[in-house]
């Protein structure tokens, strides 16, 4: 019985499961922010890429 709850004590006190986890957690976040970055730039890019492509085809080049 004595080495159980010396074994429950060890695991206990073995904190790299849990920096693992804190590692895990925040490239989870950064990938989310970077993720989320890039997808509002992709459709703003795309929108104004449309907007000139319409503006060059229906009005030869002259200005919109």
């Amino acid at each position: 019985m004595l080495k159980i709850f010396k074994l429950i004590t060890e695991v206990r006190k073995d904190e790299k499961g849990a920096t693992m986890m804190e590692y895990a957690l925040m490239v989870t976040l950064v990938s989310l922010i970077a993720g989320s970055a890039v997808y509002a730039v992709g459709s703003g890019a795309s929108t104004k890429f449309a907007s000139v492509n319409t503006c060059l085809t229906s009005n030869n080049g002259t200005s919109c």
